[in-house]
């Protein structure tokens, strides 16, 4: 009796856990896949990184450029060469980046290519990756816009326009 609560309550825990991490989004393209310059986009499905999502998107609409958009667990299958910049979102874990962004960073040789934007909890918090341009920001939805701007403008200046 005394271990079926047990495992009963494990199932519990189990189930609330995996429901408490950040929610995988779906493999998505905008533009031509041909353009002469093409963005990945790593992100997780929350409402502050889908708002920053759709305000880089728009501010490339009509532009020849094509962007990738996948979840941060897949970034084990992706070869940042194929990309002329990268822009990594994802959620600060125990005060540094996920691994998932660790190993993609690390594996990555052009990391001048790469814009990493760590949300916290905590506004004063900085989370960076080593050689990466790191932005990091409070999940807060009045901010949101603000923080687009700041991962466009430095998406123009590694593209070389800003």
């Amino acid at each position: 009796m005394r271990l079926m609560r047990f495992y009963a309550a494990l199932a519990v825990l189990l189930l609330l856990a995996a429901g408490c991490g950040p929610k995988r989004v779906s493999s998505v393209q905008y533009g031509s896949p041909s353009a002469e310059t093409k963005v990945l986009f790593a992100t997780e499905d929350t409402a502050f990184k889908s708002v920053i999502l759709e305000n880089v998107v728009k501010a490339y609409e009509g532009q020849d450029v094509f962007i990738q958009v996948e979840s941060v667990p897949a970034l084990d299958k992706i070869d940042a060469e194929g990309y002329d910049a990268v822009v990594l979102i994802n959620t600060c874990m125990a005060w540094r980046v996920e691994p998932e962004i660790e190993a993609f960073v690390k594996k990555t040789a052009d990391k001048q290519k790469i814009v990493l934007l760590t949300t916290t909890g905590d506004p004063d918090l900085n989370i960076e990756a080593p050689g990466v341009d790191s932005v990091t920001s409070a999940s807060q939805m009045e901010n949101a816009d603000q923080v687009s701007q700041k991962i466009i403008d430095r998406i123009n200046r590694i593209l070389g326009e800003g």
